[in-house]
């Protein structure tokens, strides 16, 4: 049974390979995610993502009154 599961577990991780280096990608570059974005990198959406966190970067900047983006 645990080899099986384990089978199971590599067969999905690499069927689904580009969607986790994407996730991975987008964690690196925003450090959080909500379920929406992950809808959409999943959905193969991802400029939806950096557009939401681009704008969502100049609200915390102009928040903050600060000239330099937010990383």
């Amino acid at each position: 049974m645990l080899n099986e599961s384990y089978k199971r577990a590599i067969v999905l991780l690499k069927t689904h390979r580009k969607e986790l280096d994407l996730l991975a990608e987008a964690l690196l570059n925003y450090e959080t995610l909500d379920v929406e974005d992950v809808k959409a990198i999943v959905g193969g959406d991802q400029k939806s993502v950096s557009e939401k966190m681009a704008a969502s970067s100049r609200t915390l900047q102009s928040n903050r009154g600060g000239s330099k983006p937010v990383s």
